[in-house]
Formats: structure tokens, sequence, C-alpha cells
């Protein structure tokens, strides 16, 4: 049950962090669409009525204007996308890895053991990090001893669960209560990071719009008018 409610409580977490991500770049990607959609609407309507429209979109400067605009605004959404999803990837390594320690500190095990169980389930570089103290203990080595000589080694996110292993098999402390609060102390820090990376996101996305949709709604939009227009005017000399 309690490893159900562990599952539930992560997948509510993800499903918040994507919401509240997709919500900030919600106003960047209208931005996009209408930059995108105006450019193609201005180029469709000067070709219908204007013939010097058509020559230019089939001049090769004109055609150098179409593919950088389509080739800038392909590249600005490829980097919005991509903000996003660094925006909504959230390292979940030291929450999880709490999660197991606590599921089988529940189940009865001491610490030491648990360590050990939880090690071969955690990835990444914690992952790794638990894997060698627990090889150590294999070897012989005390748990106490290898999870100090270690601590180093291990995430400075990951510090407050290694000390809290060392005090509770050092001082024979009560586990439960220490690795539930553990557990919701790295969920909560979890929650703040991403919080912030999403608070930051619509100041980030200016650097793509400012750098390419805008340049490729010039380059669509303003630059085949301006073109299809210039032969019209008449410059007076008086």
């Amino acid at each position: 049950m309690r490893a159900t409610e562990s599952a539930a409580r992560t997948l509510r977490a993800n499903a918040a962090i994507s919401a509240d991500s997709l919500a900030a770049v919600a106003h960047t990607r209208a931005s996009m669409n209408v930059l995108a959609a105006v450019p193609l609407a201005i180029a469709a309507w000067l070709v219908v009525r204007d013939g010097g429209a058509r020559e230019f979109f089939t001049s090769p400067p004109g055609v150098a204007c179409v593919v950088a605009g389509v080739t800038l605004h392909w590249l600005g959404r490829r980097w919005v996308a991509r903000l996003t999803n660094a925006a909504r990837r959230t390292d979940a390594a030291v929450p999880d890895f709490v999660d197991l320690l606590t599921l089988q500190v529940h189940s009865g095990r001491p610490p030491a053991l648990a360590f050990l169980r939880a090690s071969e389930a955690v990835t990444g570089d914690l992952g790794e990090a638990a894997r060698r103290v627990a090889a150590k203990v294999r070897d012989g080595d005390r748990f106490v001893e290898a999870l100090t000589t270690a601590r180093t080694v291990f995430d400075v996110r990951a510090h407050a669960v290694i000390d809290a292993l060392i005090d509770t098999e050092r001082d024979g402390l009560a586990p439960r209560a220490i690795f539930e609060r553990l557990s919701f102390d790295a969920h909560q820090q979890r929650r703040r990071e991403a919080d912030a990376r999403i608070r930051a996101l619509p100041v980030r996305l200016t650097l793509p719009l400012v750098s390419c949709i805008l340049p490729a709604y010039v380059l669509l939009a303003v630059v085949p008018l301006l073109a299809s227009q210039f032969p019209s005017v008449v410059i007076d000399p008086h």
C-alpha cells in the first residue's frame, strides 16, 4: 500500500510539473503561431494581388528569404521545445532513493539492509555511489564506516539522507519517522527546483522569440512586402 502511495505521489508531482511548464510556455507558443500564420497570409495575398511580389518570390533573393525565414522559424520552435522539456525534466533520483529506503524500513529491515536493497534499484550517479558503498559492506567493511568514507562521493542533495543513515545506524535512532520526513522534504525540494525553472521559463523563451521567430517574420512578411512595393515608389526630386 505504501509503495502504491509513493508511486501515485510521484506521478501526481510529474503531472503537476508538466502542466505548469505547459502553462508557462503557452503565451510564447501562441505568439509563435501568430507570427507563423501572419507572414504566410501576407505572402499568399501578395502573390495573388501583386505581380512584383510574384517576381520577388521566384527570384534568388526571394527564395533566400523564404528559406532563411522557414529555417529560423524551425530553429525557434526547436529551441522553445528544448527549453520547455528542460523545465519539465526533474531529477527524481534522491526522492526515489528516499522512498525506496522508507519502504524498506517500513517493511522491518534495519537501515543498513534497507540501504543495500535500495542501492540495487536506484539509477544514475546516485546509484553508482550507493552500489559502491554496498560493495564495500559486502566485502566486510562496517556500514557506517563505508558510508562515512564515501559521503563526499554522493550528490550534495543526498547528504541529508546519508547523514540520517549514519545517525540511525550509529545512535540507534528510530528510522521510520526520520525517513518519512526525509521523503517529504526531498519531494518538496524537487518541487521547489521545478517551480524555479518554470518561473524562469518565460524569460528564457524571449531569446528564441527575438533571435529566431521575429527575424523569420521579417524575412517572410516585411521584406517581400517592401520588395513588391519598391518599384512603385516614385521619388520626387522637389
